[in-house]
């Protein structure tokens, strides 16, 4: 359930994860913005599911299962977008 909910980077152990991400963000938050009204428009929803998975990448090893997972959501993302002509 990688990316529905913010990193527990200190439950995992990861004490450098904030020093890292400086903007984490996750799935849960996204939905929370889009109900709440919180964004203006689609772009930018787009721009925090890409900051997920930038955030994913910059944190986690190259080639490892939940960058590949990143890499998938990105690209199902993308091929959504350009379906629906929202890029």
């Amino acid at each position: 359930y990688a990316f529905l909910k913010p990193v527990d980077y200190k439950a995992l152990g990861l004490t450098d994860y904030p020093i890292v991400i400086k903007k984490p963000m996750d799935l849960s938050t996204v939905r929370k913005r889009i109900k709440s009204g919180r964004y203006g428009d689609y772009s930018e929803v787009l721009a925090d599911l890409k900051l997920i998975w930038d955030n994913c990448r910059t944190y986690n090893m190259s080639g490892s299962a939940i960058v590949d997972q990143a890499n998938a959501m990105d690209e199902h993302q993308k091929m959504y977008c350009q379906k629906h002509k929202l890029s």
